[in-house]
């Protein structure tokens, strides 16, 4: 069966999991941006300064497409203030578990934010969830669970695993809120106005957070900034899907996280993956699929 031959919101479901995983490619690489960097890095200052770069992204597509910086004003800044404040603090915390415990282990703990995603999405969204969908969330998590098994994800549970654990767990339910506002503001901002708003607040709120724990003041801080472009592009991704899918169709796709940890470990960090990755990445997939292609 091809795209064509799919239904209409078959159709969308297929384009928005494509964008979706996208999305997830691209914050696993910000979000591990604070182990890779050569030199030491606070996880505020690596957010801040992707904020930083994003807002000069804007900055310079707007006057590409001479657009004024009150064109990109939304009649929704409280919720624009909360979507980032919940998306900044969440993202600060994944960066800190990154590179306070194992990559696996820390994306692995952030996919937690698929649950109250979902659990959000139910209540306050009044999504239903189809047999499908369920059916392929729990095909996600065995992938998910082969993956984390196969990398020996929770092997070193001491106490200095609790902190950056417990930090994690509460960026996972700060993306969780985030994830919410952000389907709500499809609805209601074009993604040029919301992407201005997310990098401009972004900036401003952890501007004096990231000073106050700056670490280095070297060349890592140009490349980081470079983020922002990224970010830009990973964010316009995620609009796209929310405004193309339901909460519940999007939020498992997340699992796919862990397959871009496991790489980017082997890649870095010459972990070799497993034949439960593969596994896992084989059963993430499948779910995905059944998740993307089902109906209410």
């Amino acid at each position: 069966m091809t795209g064509r031959d799919l239904p209409e919101e078959g159709q969308r479901n297929l384009a928005a999991g494509a964008f979706s995983l996208l999305t997830t490619l691209i914050f696993v690489l910000v979000f591990t941006s604070g182990r890779l960097a050569t030199e030491p890095v606070s996880p505020l200052q690596v957010m801040f300064l992707r904020f930083a770069g994003g807002f000069v992204t804007i900055l310079v597509i707007a006057a590409l497409r001479k657009e004024s910086w009150r064109s990109l004003q939304s009649r929704h800044r409280t919720k624009q203030v909360f979507r980032v404040l919940a998306g900044g603090l969440g993202g600060a915390a994944l960066i800190f578990g990154n590179m306070h415990m194992p990559i696996v282990d820390a994306n692995a703990i952030s996919l937690l934010n698929v649950v109250f995603a979902v659990s959000f999405g139910a209540l306050i969204l009044g999504d239903r969830l189809s047999g499908r969908q369920i059916a392929g969330g729990l095909i996600c998590l065995m992938g998910a669970a082969a993956v984390m098994a196969s990398r020996g994800a929770f092997s070193a549970f001491d106490a200095g695993y609790l902190i950056p654990a417990f930090v994690v767990v509460l960026g996972a339910v700060l993306m969780g809120v985030e994830s919410i506002f952000i389907k709500v503001l499809t609805t209601a901002d074009r993604p040029m106005v919301t992407l201005a708003h997310a990098n401009f607040f972004g900036m401003l709120l952890l501007a004096i957070p990231a000073l106050l724990t700056w670490q280095s003041w070297g060349v890592t801080n140009l490349v980081l900034l470079l983020l922002g472009p990224m970010a830009i592009l990973g964010q316009y991704f995620n609009i796209c899907a929310y405004s193309l899918a339901k909460v519940s169709v999007l939020a498992p796709l997340s699992y796919a996280s862990l397959l871009f940890a496991a790489l980017i470990g082997w890649l870095f960090f010459e972990e070799i993956p497993s034949a439960g990755v593969v596994l896992g990445a084989g059963l993430i997939a499948m779910g995905g699929a059944v998740i993307i292609l089902s109906r209410r």
